[in-house]
């Protein structure tokens, strides 16, 4: 039988994210729960792979190898 991911509450990635000590890691599990992506997306991400002109984020090899474009929320769904 297949098992089913955990799945973590927005209350709950807010004690992640408030608990890691550096900016940089919080940054990092910020935009993979913000963004939906998955670990090896994000850590594939470049900054210039982030338009902030037209809000959207180049995702490249994403689930079945093709590209994608995400767009950019005003704020972070923790707020």
């Amino acid at each position: 039988m297949k098992r089913l991911p955990d799945i973590l509450t927005p209350a709950e990635v807010a004690i992640v994210i408030s608990l890691t000590r550096q900016l940089r890691y919080q940054v990092c599990f910020l935009t993979l729960y913000s963004m939906g992506l998955r670990l090896g997306e994000a850590v594939s991400l470049r900054v210039g792979d982030i338009d902030s002109q037209l809000m959207q984020v180049h995702i490249r090899d994403a689930k079945g190898s093709r590209a994608i474009f995400l767009l950019l929320q005003k704020s972070h769904p923790c707020e």
